[in-house]
């Protein structure tokens, strides 16, 4: 009998990866015993099909992906076993692919429009490709309709994710192209309106500038810093392995911009310095949504400045929850009202404007994530001085306290000079920058310090990084403009002559 040593009900957030791999039968070796891994298999599928002991990784939407695995794991043990003397665990593994086959083409375990969806509707067509025995039992005609309206929603006709993250245009990639892959092979139309090709191409662009100088991502969204080279390699790689930064060439070196309504990505040479510049502003849908919209982050001769704090999926739920709330980047926060659900994405999350030239840029984003008023985001950049102006405008904003947060990278030193000042160095003491609010604001009531989580590279590890928070207050006599929004204190960023 298997047990379950985690009482995933109790503690779901702290279990889920165990109960992910557990459900998922891949930790199954094939040098078990037949008789041990009979025992598994019946224990399995008395535990879930015949008594239905509720497990949210079997039969649940929580539990899609762990599906999806499952099935190929099963269908492998079927063939492994296929021509065993004794037909026992051939036949319960038959049993289980059945019950695998209704669950996954439950409503209540397909989540439209997500990539865990798409998988699932994989795990279901390679069924179809490689086991025709099963293939009566597969609605074929829900599983082509379905996918194609995820599909639909996970991308923009351009080829850009829908997803709001660097890491999920990678990871979507391989399972897009297979997608269309299995379609070809079974000789069946796609229903989607997605163009592989654009995919493909816009993949390797918008990551190849994404990519820093490092060999890591700017991490926004629900992004990794690390490059998935295995998928990278998989989808544009000829046989031999190679680096991120070698096959998302050009892009992954070539100056320029890449811009479009979701993300802006400067990369320049100005003054002899290379300058990386990324900010997103986006609400497309509820999948792998951050409330980073107005972010930005900032990298100079190799020195990040501004920084993301990051994603990953091994703290607390608490912990992840608070990284991909707004008052984990840097944008600007309210007092007493809270940014829209991610659920209900308004698609008022955009970069309006974008101009550059040989000495910098110029870029404006507007987010309308509070009820009655929008923030509108101006940064420029030219030589060596970056400037962001925010502003709100709207209504009923007039009794509102505002947080204008900046984080920054965790390999440089802060220190206060006074006035909303600020000195940056790096971690040997030399000088990289100046950072100063507009002096004596009648709307500035606060400039400090504080730190805040910043997750590493190795996404199991975290830190510590600085950031600045300033406390911006409308109600002020002369704060407001004579339309009516208010303008907040400029933010002006002036790089050291040399570092």
């Amino acid at each position: 009998m298997v047990s379950f040593p985690i009482d995933w009900r109790a503690d779901p957030f702290k279990s889920r990866s165990w109960m992910h791999h557990f459900s998922s039968l891949r930790w199954l070796n094939s040098s078990y015993s037949y008789l041990l891994t009979l025992s598994i298999l019946t224990s399995f599928y008395k535990f879930h099909c015949e008594k239905k002991i509720k497990n949210p990784y079997y039969n649940e939407v929580r539990g899609d992906h762990t599906a999806a695995v499952r099935l190929g794991v099963l269908i492998s043990i079927e063939k492994e076993y296929g021509a065993h003397a004794d037909s026992s665990i051939k036949n319960i593994v038959r049993r289980l692919i059945v019950q695998e086959i209704k669950n996954l083409q439950s409503d209540k375990m397909y989540r439209s429009g997500h990539n865990h969806g798409l998988m699932v509707d994989l795990a279901l067509l390679n069924l179809v490709l490689d086991c025709p025995e099963y293939q009566s039992r597969v609605n074929l005609e829900l599983v082509l309709e379905r996918s194609a309206k995820t599909l639909d929603a996970m991308w923009h006709a351009s080829g850009l994710t829908k997803e709001h993250s660097v890491s999920y245009q990678e990871y979507n990639l391989p399972l897009t192209i297979e997608y269309f892959e299995i379609l070809e092979k079974l000789n069946v139309e796609s229903l989607a309106s997605v163009n592989l090709k654009n995919v493909v191409t816009e993949s390797r662009k918008f990551l190849g500038y994404a990519l820093k100088g490092s060999g890591e991502y700017f991490p926004l969204g629900d992004s990794f810093r690390l490059p998935n080279e295995n998928i990278l390699n998989k989808v544009f790689g000829q046989g031999e392995a190679k680096s991120a930064r070698e096959l998302l060439m050009p892009y992954s070196k070539e100056e320029g911009v890449y811009c479009n309504k979701n993300f802006f990505i400067f990369r320049k040479t100005v003054k002899g310095r290379k300058v990386h510049f990324a900010a997103t502003c986006c609400w497309d849908s509820h999948n792998h949504k951050q409330n980073d919209d107005l972010s930005f982050c900032l990298e100079v001769d190799g020195v990040t400045i501004f920084d993301d704090p990051g994603y990953t999926e091994f703290l607390p739920w608490e912990s992840v929850k608070r990284l991909q709330s707004e008052v984990s980047h840097s944008t600007i926060t309210a007092s007493r009202v809270q940014w829209g659900d991610v659920r209900f994405p308004n698609g008022k999350s955009s970069v309006l404007n974008s101009q550059y030239d040989a000495l910098g840029f110029s870029l404006l984003m507007s987010m309308e994530r509070y009820d009655g008023f929008k923030v509108v985001r101006e940064v420029q950049f030219n030589g060596d001085i970056l400037t962001v102006a925010d502003q709100v405008v709207g209504q009923g904003f007039y009794d509102l306290k505002f947080n204008r947060k900046l984080v920054l990278g965790p390999e440089i030193v802060i220190n206060s000079g006074g006035l909303g000042t600020f000195e940056i160095e790096d971690i040997n003491g030399r000088k990289i920058a100046e950072l100063q609010m507009e002096e004596e604001s009648p709307v500035v009531s606060s400039v400090q310090l504080s730190e805040s989580e910043f997750v590493l590279a190795d996404r199991k590890l975290v830190k510590s990084t600085q950031v600045i928070i300033s406390e911006n207050i409308p109600v002020v006599d002369g704060s407001l403009e004579s339309d009516g929004s208010f303008v907040f204190p400029s933010l002006k960023l002036k790089l050291a002559r040399s570092f």
